[in-house]
């Protein structure tokens, strides 16, 4: 009987939890305007080749 209890009251609390997220997201995301000049942009560095990584020879003992 405690077990289910515990269990029940646990399950209704993860729920109430995830409604009160939804809510409050809807919400702020509702509320927030997009537009060209605030919407975020992808940016890449695009580095010349001298910078990229280079492997180094192993070392094979005295060959």
């Amino acid at each position: 009987m405690k077990t289910s209890l515990a269990t029940t009251i646990s399950v209704v609390g993860v729920l109430a939890a995830g409604g009160v997220a939804l809510a409050v997201n809807s919400s702020v995301l509702d509320s927030a305007t997009m537009t060209a000049e605030n919407a975020p942009a992808l940016q890449a560095e695009v580095l010349p080749s001298q910078y990229r990584f280079r492997r180094e020879p192993r070392f094979r003992g005295n060959a």
